[in-house]
């Protein structure tokens, strides 16, 4: 996959975000699994804080950080 593909993938996947932050709504909290969080905390951590928030996410970038040192609690 070249850079144009990803950056357009990219796009796709943050725009599929924004019309699903939409149809939830300000009242409504996405639910994650534990296998969902536990893959979001291991790829999410390992990016510097400031690149993580910058990020469109589901979540808050603190609630990723709090996933991952939960993981590594429980190991």
């Amino acid at each position: 996959m070249n850079d144009r593909d990803k950056d357009i993938e990219i796009l796709v996947l943050r725009h599929q975000i924004t019309v699903l932050e939409r149809q939830l709504g300000a009242d409504t909290k996405a639910r994650f699994a534990l296998a969902d969080r536990a893959f979001l905390a291991a790829l999410l951590t390992s990016l510097p804080r400031e690149v993580l928030r910058r990020l469109r996410l589901l979540v808050r970038p603190d609630t990723v950080l709090r996933w991952h040192r939960r993981l590594v609690a429980r190991k």
